[in-house]
């Protein structure tokens, strides 16, 4: 009787491996950095879904239990479908963490999302250099997970950050005043 129990027990494990898909989560991220005047950078992070199941919460620098930016980040925005907590402090204080959960709208397998955005005064240099837990945990170390709160295990990736340099000056003023001076001529036509 025992014997035909174990075999039922088994078969039962094999049909149900057989036929359960294994779900893995995973994610990748793109970052850039453009100044905003002194000591000040705006970040702008897309995030692309490597695994087969949905994304739902995204933490940047971050892993839980300990936030990595140095300063509070300010100037948060969110892709649509997304909400942005409030800059989070952890237990080494004064780091921080950012967190965007989706409403209603998770980042499906093999897709990108654009807009998670904040601004900072830490540099490129610094959120990418060794944080106080060393080069292992970059400040742009991110977790991932299906959902909010965070039942599942979750996974962690990090980035280089893309220095993208400001307008400059003469682009913006050639590109401001190319329609002032059409307005000057034609007025100075009108008038002769």
């Amino acid at each position: 009787m025992r014997r035909v129990a174990r075999c039922a027990v088994m078969a039962a494990v094999v049909v149900i491996g057989w036929g359960g898909r294994a779900y893995a989560i995973g994610a990748s991220e793109s970052i850039t950095a453009q100044p905003a005047g002194p000591n000040l950078w705006n970040y702008s992070v897309s995030l692309t879904n490597t695994g087969n199941t949905d994304i739902g919460s995204f933490w940047f620098s971050w892993i839980p239990g300990y936030d990595f930016l140095p300063s509070a980040p300010t100037n948060l925005a969110s892709p649509a479908g997304w909400t942005v907590t409030t800059p989070q402090d952890g237990i080494f204080q004064p780091y921080w963490s950012i967190q965007w959960v989706d409403g209603g709208t998770p980042l499906h397998a093999g897709q990108t999302l654009s807009g998670f955005k904040f601004t900072s005064p830490d540099s490129p240099t610094t959120l990418a250099g060794p944080s106080y837990f060393g080069a292992a945990y970059p400040g742009t170390i991110s977790y991932v997970y299906v959902g909010a709160p965070e039942l599942d295990p979750g996974t962690s990736f990090s980035a280089p950050i893309t220095t993208v340099p400001s307008p400059e000056p003469t682009t913006l003023s050639m590109l401001l005043g190319a329609p002032l001076a059409m307005m000057l001529r034609r007025r100075k036509r009108r008038t002769a």
